[in-house]
């Protein structure tokens, strides 16, 4: 279960901030329960005309399934073990962009460039290794691991709008 709330706010026709809060229940078979308060703050402001900054920063956080936790089963042949011991994984992670209008001919659109940075802790990814019950026919099985600590960064570019080149070329970037 959860519950959401956000705010937002409009100042001197530039200037727009949100923030938000989340507080997330998880609860499996009465032993395995959290209660976990998730934030997001953002802000963006028009720079000049059709030119925007925005940034963003918000936490992240993410059950294990019961599939991870507490299933076997084989796909194909190969087995996939549970994992009881696996943790909830955390982030967090921050944006900044520049968004500008354009226009080139009948084209209009966005150019957006933005750079962002995130953070997870006791990061879970589906491993393969030597993780098959004694006995099996195959040493190799899946597991869903805590792997520990993990950083994301990048930039990112994206052009969106719709117009027309040519009389017989129209285009359309969604």
């Amino acid at each position: 279960a959860a519950v959401y709330i956000q705010v937002d706010k409009k100042f001197w026709n530039r200037l727009n901030v949100n923030g938000g809060a989340r507080f997330e229940y998880f609860s499996v078979n009465g032993s395995d329960t959290i209660i976990r308060p998730v934030f997001r703050f953002g802000a963006s402001s028009r720079l000049w005309k059709e030119g925007y900054l925005r940034a963003s920063i918000g936490e992240g956080f993410r059950f294990p399934s019961i599939a991870e936790r507490y299933i076997f089963t084989t796909v194909g042949g190969l087995p996939i073990v549970p994992n009881v011991d696996i943790q909830p994984e955390r982030s967090w992670a921050v944006e900044v962009g520049l968004m500008q209008g354009i226009k080139i001919g009948k084209f209009l659109g966005y150019l957006d460039i933005a750079g962002f940075y995130q953070y997870y802790s006791n990061f879970v990814e589906f491993t393969a290794g030597n993780f098959a019950a004694p006995g099996a026919s195959l040493p190799l099985a899946f597991k869903s691991l805590n792997t520990g600590d993990s950083r994301v960064y990048g930039a990112d570019i994206s052009l969106i709008g719709n117009g027309e080149f040519t009389p017989w070329f129209a285009m359309n970037v969604l």
